[in-house]
């Protein structure tokens, strides 16, 4: 082995080379310039006589950054694999006979577009009851239809001379209307006594209405036996008791719509009047005169105005325009001297601001049929108006108030049968 210069410090040593810096010129922790190795002598090679074997240590956070991402795609990529595969196999075909041949399987009793609580269509499957199931035991199915909003399976559980009364459509859709009338978003049937060999039984419904909350229905449910089976002897009274051919009616009480206002209290929206101008069809002496004479007085072409009185009975009145609450009291005589022509004063919303800021405050409009089925669950009935747009809209629980009333059985005379809530 071989000895190095004894006056050339080895390469990691402390000392200063000869002829260098002494330790009286050091300067500890001072910059010093990155050097890139050996030269071709052994030495270190660099610009600066003060150097550092190890060179610059590089910057550590860009590979941590580098690292996170790379684990954050991972994740991310697992979990949109994962979701995949449970899409699958939700997706998979079951083992079903009829799924295997293509061929769709229907089971009885199913009640297709039954109003179910949530307001969505309700098809449940009905388990077929044998041929020689009891009335106790045909009695509890009818019940369980019911209380699952299943009104196609409560027919098939009805007796012969039954439906020969009531077609299934007539039965589906009366007890549809009722629920929207009184607003019935859920019902609990059951049976409160009876054996197994009686063919009638005491049994309570109790509903849920989004009108008047919950309310009871004690009645007696009778079976009849027809050969080897029994069926319900339903009538009307077993929707309700006493109802009979009566009808069901709720009389509600609408509370004033809430104001809205400016930030200075200044109104933007407020319950006022309107002047509503009309015809009584059965008033009317001359129909193209009076569809002249109401054109050029409103400003409203014939076509239309004829459009909206067409099939109005003799005594109704058809809306044809609505105007301010204040008018020109002459344009008030031209009116009411046209036969047939009426003016009602009718409680509206009105914006006293007119166009100012109506994209924010919104406007309001008809409860529409298709909306009815779910908004009377909420108090709504047919002619109400619901805000649409703009803060009408967004604050319509509020602004509407909460509704009150009273559901009644109506005789076919308009007297009350009794008040259910």
């Amino acid at each position: 082995m071989s000895r190095k210069d004894s006056h050339d410090p080895a390469p990691f040593s402390s000392r200063s080379p000869r002829g260098g810096p002494t330790d009286s010129n050091r300067h500890v922790g001072s910059g010093r310039s990155y050097h890139s190795g050996r030269g071709s002598d052994g030495n270190w090679t660099g610009s600066s006589t003060q150097f550092s074997p190890y060179g610059r240590r590089d910057k550590l956070w860009p590979k941590v950054l580098l690292v996170v991402a790379v684990v954050g795609v991972l994740i991310f990529g697992s979990f949109l694999v994962a979701q995949r595969l449970t899409g699958l196999n939700d997706g998979s075909p079951t083992s079903d006979v009829g799924a295997a041949t293509g061929s769709p399987t229907v089971s009885p009793g199913v009640g297709i577009g039954v109003a179910s609580p949530e307001g969505s269509p309700s098809v449940q499957a009905s388990p077929t009851l044998p041929p020689e199931a009891s009335a106790r035991d045909v009695a509890k199915a009818y019940l369980d239809a019911w209380s699952g909003l299943d009104y196609n399976r409560m027919y098939d559980l009805l007796s012969g001379p039954a439906r020969q009364r009531i077609s299934r459509d007539d039965f589906v859709a009366r007890y549809q209307a009722i629920a929207v009338e009184a607003g019935i978003v859920g019902v609990k049937a059951e049976m409160i006594g009876g054996t197994d060999k009686d063919e009638l039984f005491p049994i309570r419904a109790s509903f849920d209405s989004a009108r008047v909350g919950q309310f009871k229905d004690d009645n007696l449910l009778p079976l009849v036996r027809e050969g080897s089976r029994y069926g319900v002897d339903w009538t009307p009274n077993l929707i309700f008791s006493q109802l009979g051919d009566g009808y069901v009616r709720w009389e509600g009480s609408i509370p004033q719509r809430g104001r809205i206002l400016d930030r200075k209290g200044r109104p933007l929206a407020i319950m006022g009047s309107i002047t509503r101008v009309g015809v009584i069809p059965g008033q009317v002496v001359d129909q193209n005169d009076m569809l002249n004479r109401l054109s050029q007085a409103i400003n409203v072409p014939q076509d239309v105005v004829q459009k909206r009185i067409a099939g109005g009975q003799a005594d109704w009145f058809m809306p044809v325009k609505d105007l301010p609450d204040a008018i020109d009291p002459a344009l008030v005589d031209t009116l009411r001297a046209i036969p047939g022509v009426a003016i009602q004063k009718s409680p509206a919303r009105v914006y006293p601001a007119g166009p100012v800021a109506a994209h924010v405050v919104g406007y309001m409009s008809e409860i529409t049929a298709d909306e009815l089925p779910e908004l009377s669950k909420r108090g709504y009935q047919a002619g109400d108006h619901i805000g649409r747009t703009g803060v009408e809209s967004w604050g319509e629980q509020w602004l509407a108030g909460k509704r009150g009333g009273t559901l009644k059985l109506i005789r076919q005379d308009g007297s009350t049968i009794r008040v259910l809530g």
